[in-house]
């Protein structure tokens, strides 16, 4: 592993632990100070926004970040990209801003919810300068982590200072777009390092029907997540009430904090895998198999330890009053397995080959498949029914996503190799630790310390004795270090 592509992950890493730091600290207090309905509220008004968010972003990241990572020798390619990028998103969030103010003002009634969507549209706006993909393109994690943690950091102290009681929620959602507005912002200018955008001529020498059939080629497949837990979300809001909506946000953070870290490898080789593909295949299989086995060396463990401890962490993330999102949150935890998953076969085999058009007909069936389950099962819809129908869609679309890749892409993932299964097999001996711990120690916050503390040792002990080549190099840079 080169010093840049290491440096990279690194930086990533730093960012994703932070990431992972700051719900830890945040999510307990206002869960606690915001009362299960209101998070509710909260999180429906959430719901409800992504479907116009998605829209509005179009599939600008996705195809930004993949075109640019190809050209981004030639500034002139490059330039003419990013220009035109930056106005179908202009166009594209101030269209849909229009909308969802309409959609908000005609068919939402309840007043509190209606406040909140009210704020949440001005995240719309912050998205016409989400532009992260042109520093991705560039590799510039560092700079990347450095303002995540600074604006993050800030905040976190806003979050402290001005959410004190339930009455407090709009304070809430204002902070946390006015993160999206600051983070947005200071990406946008430092883009200028690379290109810079005249306002005078920023609608002249446009070609913007160039890119008008990928980005909604990418529009419609990223709008197909909806079918999944957005779906979910949505049809426990409407049929089973508000509550449900932030018992299952629980265990849907929760894995969401853990992607901020496992999936550290996968993003930032997306560039680097992308300029491979177009250069050299060899490398680009070599360096896709390196990244399966790193994934799930991290992801493995993490998951089967989380889905043992599940209670202990909703203890630590909401209290006892969220004790009933539990199952949830096992099942959210198994399926982080799959996320990394998908995201490897999503983002760096099928969409680096430009095959959305596939990838939107494997995700609106397989998503169908999830939306028809909850109806099926409607009767007794729960959060843990919701996310077992979206594991098991998701599990039938990683299985068809896989026998594309091998019958007619003829690339080797790696997640079939017999190495990979020792990650499974160590983290399964987590079992009898964590039972062994139920059984001897009474204090969940002390069961949880001891359990955590062995179950690493025994990882790591294994990881030596095995002589894993990714421990290994890691442990060799840290000491040459």
């Amino acid at each position: 592993m080169s010093q840049s592509v290491l440096k990279n992950i690194l930086s990533k890493s730093v960012m994703g632990i932070f990431n992972m730091l700051v719900p830890l600290l945040v999510i307990p207090y206002v869960y606690r100070v915001l009362n299960p309905q209101v998070v509710g509220y909260v999180e429906y008004g959430a719901t409800l926004y992504s479907y116009f968010g998605l829209l509005g972003v179009l599939g600008i990241y996705n195809f930004g970040l993949r075109e640019v990572s190809r050209v981004r020798d030639d500034l002139g390619k490059v330039q003419e990209l990013y220009k035109n990028l930056f106005v179908t998103g202009l166009l594209s969030n101030l269209f849909f801003f229009v909308a969802y103010i309409a959609f908000t003002y005609f068919f939402i009634h309840d007043p509190v919810l209606r406040e909140i969507m009210f704020v949440n549209s001005l995240a719309l706006l912050a998205q016409i300068f989400s532009i992260e993909w042109m520093n991705e393109a560039y590799e510039e994690y560092a700079f990347i982590a450095v303002k995540t943690v600074i604006v993050r950091t800030c905040n976190v102290i806003l979050i402290f200072l001005l959410v004190k009681n339930a009455g407090d929620y709009l304070a809430y959602v204002y902070i946390i777009t006015l993160y999206w507005f600051v983070c947005y912002g200071i990406s946008f200018f430092y883009v200028q390092r690379h290109v810079h955008l005249s306002i005078k001529g920023l609608f002249q020498g446009l070609h913007l029907r160039r890119y008008i059939v990928p980005l909604l080629l990418i529009l419609v497949l990223n709008n197909t997540a909806i079918l999944y837990t957005v779906a979910d979300r949505t049809m426990l809001g409407y049929y089973c009430g508000e509550e449900e909506v932030a018992y299952y946000s629980i265990g849907q953070k929760m894995i969401e904090i853990m992607n901020y870290l496992l999936l550290a490898v996968v993003f930032v080789m997306v560039p680097r895998l992308s300029n491979y593909l177009g250069q050299d295949k060899v490398q680009y299989e070599r360096s896709l198999q390196r990244v399966m086995r790193a994934t799930l060396m991290i992801v493995c463990p993490i998951a089967i330890g989380l889905c043992l401890l599940s209670e202990e962490a909703v203890l630590v993330l909401a209290g006892e009053q969220y004790l009933d999102a539990v199952l949830s949150l096992r099942i959210f935890a198994i399926r982080a397995i799959g996320i990394a998953l998908t995201t490897i076969l999503y983002n760096q085999v099928i969409f680096l080959f430009r095959k959305e058009k596939l990838l939107v007909v494997f995700n609106l069936l397989c998503g169908g498949v999830n939306v028809a389950l909850n109806f099926v099962f409607l009767d007794v819809f729960s959060p843990a029914v919701a996310i077992s129908t979206t594991l098991f869609a998701e599990v039938l679309f990683q299985a068809i996503c896989f026998i594309y890749i091998k019958k007619k892409l003829h690339v080797e993932t790696g997640f079939f190799d017999r190495r990979n299964l020792k990650y499974i097999g160590s983290s399964l001996l987590f079992v009898p630790v964590v039972l062994l711990c139920r059984l001897w120690i009474g204090n969940w916050m002390v069961l949880a310390a001891v359990a955590v503390l062995l179950c690493v040792v025994l990882y790591v002990s294994i990881m030596a004795w095995a002589k894993d080549e990714f421990y290994v190099e890691l442990r060799q840079k840290l000491v040459h270090r």
